[in-house]
């Protein structure tokens, strides 16, 4: 029986040696895993950029790498930052558009890498839709620019001086330029468009106004 036991506290010492214990003193040391993964990041330059993961394992460490060709080829970052679990720093022109990434490691040796999350322009209108004046059977038309990654548009309309808002159903009123010919029960109708990006940020862009051209305003002054 001794001798068994004996036998047992060997194999077990000798077990912990060539496979060590974890933190928690814990024959097995833990296999890394991802629990929470960074995400895409929106912003302009000069802005402060962040992205972060959070990993379970034995004696983690952390490499930032970064790709400015689409994820076919990545570098080590070497900001400060990039050698811990929150990758941080001011946003330069030439970040734009890269794609990031966080290799972890534990004691063992053993790495897992993160997902791929992307660095894009913040959602902003640079051009605001204009007001309009025409008469019923011309071509209505606004427009509006913005800057983003993944844009979708809604134009929308409406009749009570902007107390409310209808999803307009013309073909163009999910592009950025708003265009139909112009009924007798559009007159006066104000309009904007609500534009989104592929992170669901979302912006509103000022209100325009479809003013009615009467004949007279066409007439030319009797001399």
């Amino acid at each position: 029986m001794k001798k068994l036991l004996k036998k047992i506290v060997t194999f077990t010492l000798l077990f912990a040696v060539v496979f060590g214990y974890n933190s928690s003193n814990s024959v097995f040391a833990k296999t890394i895993v991802i629990t929470v993964q960074p995400k895409d990041f929106a912003g302009k330059v000069g802005d402060q950029f962040s992205a972060s993961v959070t990993a379970e394992g034995t004696g983690l460490s952390y490499q930032w790498q970064y790709s400015k060709d689409g994820g076919k080829s990545w570098r080590n970052s070497g900001v400060a930052s990039a050698k811990t679990a929150t990758y941080s720093f001011k946003i330069a022109s030439g970040d734009m558009g890269i794609n990031y990434r966080c290799v972890v490691r534990d004691s063992s040796g053993s790495s897992v890498i993160s997902e791929s999350r992307k660095l894009s322009t913040g959602l902003r209108i640079t051009v605001q839709p204009k007001d309009f004046a025409g008469k019923v059977g011309d071509q209505f038309s606004a427009s509006v620019t913005a800057e983003g990654t993944g844009l979708s548009y809604q134009w929308q309309y409406s009749k009570d001086g902007g107390k409310s808002w209808r999803n307009s159903g013309v073909a163009s009123a999910k592009t950025a330029t708003y265009s139909f010919k112009i009924a007798s029960g559009d007159m006066g109708i104000n309009y904007r468009c609500v534009i989104k990006d592929s992170f669901n940020n979302t912006i509103i862009t000022n209100i325009g106004t479809l003013n009615e051209i009467k004949n007279e305003d066409w007439e030319l002054p009797i001399m």
